[in-house]
């Protein structure tokens, strides 16, 4: 598939110089609640929601100054509250263009998670947007998840079907695993008798795989695979990723 173009840059115009010379506004505006309107539960008590970074008219870099017109891009990117002086990526500079909620379209995000890289990849119509480091499932085989309790991450499309905030994991973007070629999957090895049994019950096929964060930190710096089998990202990230990925997000996970 070929790599897509680079948003071309901005050039200022001279109304364009005008406005930037414009006094700040007295007030900070904040995000309203309808801007989360695509999360499937409440934010937790002290969860910030203001926004506060936006660039310098299409420079590549944020600062901490605001436009008299907060798109739905903008507004969406300042919530990340990404530091002043931080280099946009592409995806993040077109997530500042746009004018529209075609950004809170799950047919313009994706994730490709790389297990072999422990990394996350995060794209906004077809632009990279970040990335994040991951741990896996705990099995020293990282082979693809087979049945429940085999500890491994599974591998294979899948959709974010649900998006809920745990105490323990800040929040946990859960996938639609199993899914149809799991299933197809799991059924075939029943028929081999490949699947155990365990105290005289055979394993099922599992499920309530998702993305969330971390109660185990120093394991996730040290790229350490601890999970049941999810996808751990440490919790700055997880915020990130509840923030910008809707409910119907394309998640890709490979080898």
């Amino acid at each position: 598939m070929s790599q897509p173009q680079p948003v071309a840059m901005r050039t200022p115009s001279a109304s364009a110089a005008v406005v930037s010379q414009a006094p700040a506004p007295a007030a900070t505006p904040k995000l309203m609640p309808g801007d989360h309107v695509l999360l499937v539960s409440v934010h937790p008590p002290g969860a910030s929601g203001s926004a506060s970074a936006i660039d310098h008219a299409g420079s590549g870099y944020l600062d901490h100054q605001f436009s008299h017109a907060m798109t739905p891009g903008r507004q969406l990117l300042a919530s990340l509250h990404l530091p002043s002086g931080h280099h946009l990526t592409e995806g993040q500079r077109l997530l500042m263009e746009t004018p529209d909620e075609s950004c809170r379209d799950p047919i313009n995000w994706s994730v490709i998670v790389h297990k072999s890289a422990y990394v996350v990849d995060v794209y906004y119509k077809g632009r990279h947007f970040d990335s994040f480091a991951a741990v896996f499932g705990r099995n020293p085989d990282h082979s693809a998840k087979e049945w429940e309790g085999d500890l491994r991450t599974p591998e294979g499309s899948y959709i974010i079907v649900e998006k809920y905030y745990s105490p323990r994991w800040r929040w946990f973007l859960r996938l639609n695993y199993p899914n149809y070629n799991d299933r197809v999957r799991y059924e075939a090895m029943l028929d081999e008798g490949l699947v155990p049994v365990i105290a005289g019950h055979r394993r099922a096929l599992g499920g309530s795989i998702g993305i969330h964060g971390t109660d185990r930190p120093r394991f996730n710096r040290l790229h350490i695979n601890w999970t049941l089998g999810c996808i751990s990202v440490d919790n700055d990230a997880i915020e990130e990723l509840e923030r910008i990925l809707p409910v119907g997000t394309l998640v890709i996970i490979k080898p």
